[in-house]
């Protein structure tokens, strides 16, 4: 499949029943010895099951990574977080419509996880994030229904 191939339409409808959202958190310890404690780390990560042709073209396209199979899986898996899952996100959305609320919660979500160095995050900030992270949780159990 190439590039030309791949329409965005297709590869929203593909998304929609095929892909995955989730906003990803883990700590990460300070890095020089002045810092002390651990850093929140957040990431959109976007990710979905396919044939390898799809996944290699949507790669080409987008970045991200095409992986193999883990132990008792049978499909390979295309994923990515940062700019090359918004890039996909931004591209799908004008043609989703049963995850439309769950897409922008992502690219909402990812808006305002970057914040200026040194600058912690406030309390309103903190809530504004766990409200989305529990939209797009909610949005896709709903989803699956």
């Amino acid at each position: 499949m190439s590039d030309t191939d791949l329409s965005t339409s297709w590869l929203a409808g593909w998304f929609e029943s095929r892909g995955s959202i989730s906003i990803r958190s883990r700590e990460v310890p300070a890095g020089r010895k002045k810092q002390r404690g651990v850093w929140r780390q957040d990431q959109v990560t976007v990710s979905f099951r396919g044939p390898e042709n799809l996944l290699v073209a949507i790669k080409r396209r987008f970045g991200g990574a095409v992986n193999h199979p883990r132990r008792g899986r049978t499909s390979l898996t295309w994923s990515s977080g940062g700019s090359s899952a918004e890039s996909l996100l931004r591209a799908v959305l004008p043609y989703v419509r049963l995850r439309r609320e769950e897409i922008e919660a992502a690219l909402a979500f990812r808006e305002i996880m970057h914040k200026p160095r040194g600058i912690g995050v406030s309390g309103d900030l903190a809530r504004r994030r766990e409200a989305l992270r529990d939209t797009v949780r909610a949005a896709r159990i709903k989803n699956k229904m």
